[in-house]
Order: structure tokens, then sequence, then C-alpha cells
């Protein structure tokens, strides 16, 4: 087996950031701010968005639902929302932006006044790391990085890698009704170690655990001298082996399934894929700064290199996320 320490020599590679595989465009939504008054009529507390529904007389003074898009229930939670901060039959005054097709009756929602005199947010920005959380001494725990949003539009294919011919007829053909998020498909490492969520680092004996807290997932990264196997079944996530530089982590992960946007936003991924991630805590215990490559013959001409970095967050909690895979859907509406 090739060693993982020297991986990257000789390669040719691009140093681009490319962003996460994670909610879809919103591209769909004016800029444009309406405030109303409305009654909820449904609320639904799901995964991968969390969606309101609320009545209000139109301009004819037709009554009329909207259907309020909002964010996971991660970024919720974290703006001071629970599954019980709005009920049906309440009345709130609501600020969002409008779809720019008026005769969708669709909203992305902004603020929620409550008539208790409350007031609850869905965008802007989520509570962090506190500012006082003491060092780490390894890899282990809770990080964040949040606020961390990568590159690149979200309406369009990632057109700024190095593509492939078959990578550019894949771009030119892109549509956002062909997102796997409408299926509950999760991005591909190492992209998904960057997004506004949280991970967490398990080390075990022999296996150490890369847990993304964005479609509670696992990563077994094997630490006992293994190779990869010849007989691998390709998945999402693909087989991970790793080793200690010094003190720095090296995963080397293959075996990856086909994936429709693996290689970033419109851009397929093969079984080819080959990744290498560098974890390293800083020295003052603080951050984790990952340093990553990764390649795929058929659709990347050069190698892609990049880095990402993890806040220590041993104040925050991991939250359930399971996606549904009919309000994943509900975007193709």
């Amino acid at each position: 087996m090739v060693s993982i320490r020297s991986i990257t020599l000789g390669l040719a590679f691009a140093l681009i950031s490319i962003p996460t595989l994670a909610h879809h465009s919103r591209a769909n939504f004016s800029d444009e701010v309406v405030a109303f008054e409305a009654e909820v009529t449904r609320w639904e507390w799901f995964n991968p968005h969390v969606y309101a529904y609320v009545e209000a007389p139109d301009a004819n003074g037709v009554m009329t639902e909207w259907e309020v898009e909002m964010q996971s229930t991660m970024g919720l939670v974290r703006r001071g929302w629970s599954a019980d901060s709005l009920a049906v039959g309440e009345v709130i005054t609501i600020r969002a932006n409008p779809d720019k097709n008026p005769d969708r009756k669709l909203l992305f929602g902004i603020t929620y006044a409550k008539s208790d005199g409350s007031l609850l947010s869905s965008q802007g920005s989520a509570r962090g790391p506190a500012d006082d959380v003491p060092p780490a001494e390894s890899l282990v725990g809770v990080w964040s990085n949040a606020g961390w949003g990568g590159a690149g539009p979200r309406n369009s294919a990632a057109t700024h890698l190095p593509l492939t011919e078959k990578a550019l007829m894949a771009a030119a053909s892109y549509s956002e009704t062909q997102n796997p998020m409408t299926q509950c498909i999760f991005g591909l490492p190492p992209g998904n170690l960057g997004g506004p969520y949280l991970h967490e680092v398990e080390i075990l004996d022999e296996v150490i655990l890369l847990h993304l807290e964005y479609g509670e997932i696992a990563r077994v990264v094997y630490m006992d001298g293994r190779e990869h196997p010849t007989d691998l079944t390709p998945s999402y996530q693909g087989h991970s082996v790793g080793l200690w530089d010094g003190d720095t982590l090296v995963v080397d992960t293959v075996g990856f399934a086909e994936h429709p946007w693996g290689n970033g936003r419109g851009i397929p991924s093969s079984t080819q894929r080959h990744s290498v991630e560098r974890l390293k805590l800083s020295e003052d215990g603080r951050n984790v700064e990952i340093e990553y490559m990764f390649e795929d013959p058929e659709y990347l001409t050069e190698s892609i290199m990049g880095s990402i970095s993890w806040g220590h967050a041993p104040d925050m909690q991991m939250l359930p996320n399971t996606c549904d895979p009919e309000v994943a859907a509900r975007i193709l509406n």
C-alpha cells in the first residue's frame, strides 16, 4: 500500500475550497421582505427543514395559507427555538422573504413576533461555542465550525473546479431538482467536515470515530495498520484507514460509492474517488486544523486541496436530526 504520509507527493493539484453538500439553493426567494399577521395552521418540526404553515387574508381579503420554510432543527435550537416554540392556532406577526413567483405561496422566514412580546428569528447567527471554553488536550471532543459557508454559488454547478469533459457535461445539465438532499443523500468526506454543524471525535483502542451531526453520520477510521481491502462494498463515506504522523492524524479513504454531487454542487463523483485528511490540534488547544486532498480522475483533471478549521465546543451538544424523505423532497414541488 502507498504510504499515507507521502500520498500527495507528485500529484498535480488545485488549491480550491469546495462547498459542502447541504441545503438546497434559496435563489427562488426574493430579497424583498414582507410582514403580516397570521394564524399558525400547521407546525412541522422535521429535518432537513422545519416548516410552519400560516393563514392570513390576501390583498382581496381571501384567506390564504402560506408555507414558511426555516432552518434545520439544529439551526433553530441554536437560535433559541424548540419543538414547542409555535402552536397551531397561535397568532404571530411574521417577516419573511417571498418566493419570486407570486403564484407560489411560499416564504423563507426571518422573524416571528408572538403575542407575549417575544421575538424568534430563523435567520442570522446561531449560537456558537462560548468564548471562555477551556483548551482541548487532544482531538477528542466536540468541535464546531459554525459560520463556515464554503465557496461558490448555491444556485449553479461548481464549475470553478478543474473538470473533465464528463464533468462539464454534467454541469451543463445542472438543476436544483437533482439535489441529492431531496432524497436525504448527504455529502462525502472531506467536504462534509465543513458546514455549520458540530463534529465529535472519539479515540478508541483500534479505531477513531468521526461523528458528523448533520445526517447523524459516524465514520470509522481503522488505526490497526490494516490496508484497504480489495473487495470493498462502495459506500458514501468510503473505507478509512489512519495513522499518526507525529501529532497529526492522517486519514486515507477509498471505496466511495458513486454520488450525484460528490465532487461539488452539480458535479458527480465516481468509485475512483480518493481522499486524504490531516487533522492536527492547534498549539493553544482551541482549534483542529484540517488539511485535505481529494482526487477523482473520472471527473477532475487535478487533485483538490484545501483546509477547514474547527473550534473547541465542549459546552455544545450534538443534536439528533434524522432526515425525513418526505420533507426533504418538498423542494421538488
